[in-house]
């Protein structure tokens, strides 16, 4: 089996509401490893509820963070990562550099909507593609003008957005969520699942459960494309190909009791 990725989980003490100090972020990285994760992007937030995590301080946590798993005797790859919330200065931040790209690469930007809000991002994301940096929305299927929405899903992904599902959305009690998200890995619309862990108890980093349910739902193909080599494509800052959405066709029965 290939090395789960996780491109999106909250590692850095401190800086968000994440991990509260070291000893847990480090411990969150150790289960990470046991469950057989082999690389990382350490988030933090980047928005105006979180000041300090700027572009710099990322950077120098996922340096310091990166030692002491070496200390620790934990061979995992973490990469800096900064989860941007949409904003009106977002093309601004970008522009100046005060954004944290997915690894530094400058080639992904992983964006979040605003708290309980939801913004048709079609043009942002268009800009974005434009400026040469593909976005990753993180948790669409939060918002539910998204999760029933498939017109919405399709156009931003054919502008070019990658749509990241969490694992906790997948393992959840919530039957709805699960029966829209088996529809959107049928076509192809989930491009990577990530913990989007936050602590080693509450919100711990959880994968391979995930990779299991949607080797269920689909095939184990599909789950280690999502899984593992979409997000260390990602990781490595290389271009990832995406199929082009299109609407199933309805037949003739669909509907009838």
């Amino acid at each position: 089996m290939l090395p789960l990725i996780d491109t999106h989980c909250h590692l850095h003490a401190g800086l968000d509401d994440g991990p509260r100090d070291w000893e847990e972020a480090v411990e969150m990285c150790r289960i990470g490893w046991q469950d057989g994760v082999g690389a990382v992007a350490a988030t933090a937030h980047q928005n105006p509820s979180w000041p300090g995590a700027t572009s710099a301080q990322i950077r120098a946590s996922t340096r310091e963070l990166q030692t002491r798993l070496h200390q620790a005797r934990i061979p995992l790859d973490v990469y800096a990562c900064g989860e941007v919330m949409i904003g009106p200065e977002l093309l601004d931040d970008w522009t100046a550099g005060r954004l944290m790209s997915v690894a530094d690469s400058g080639r992904y930007l992983l964006i979040e909507m605003p708290h309980g809000v939801f913004l048709d991002i079609g043009d942002l994301v268009a800009e974005l593609v434009a400026l040469g940096v593909r976005p990753i929305l993180a948790h669409p299927e939060r918002h539910p003008e998204l999760l029933f929405g498939a017109d919405t899903v399709m156009k931003l992904i054919r502008r070019g957005c990658l749509m990241q599902v969490c694992a906790d959305s997948i393992l959840g009690p919530d039957r709805q969520v699960h029966r829209q998200l088996r529809h959107w890995l049928a076509r192809g619309w989930v491009h990577l699942v990530a913990s989007d862990g936050h602590s080693s108890t509450s919100r711990r980093p959880e994968l391979p459960a995930a990779f299991d349910q949607i080797a269920d739902w689909t095939s184990p193909a599909v789950a280690e494309r999502v899984c593992c080599t979409n997000g260390m494509a990602v990781l490595e800052g290389l271009p990832l190909v995406v199929p082009h959405p299109e609407r199933p066709k309805r037949s003739w029965f669909a509907g009838r009791r």
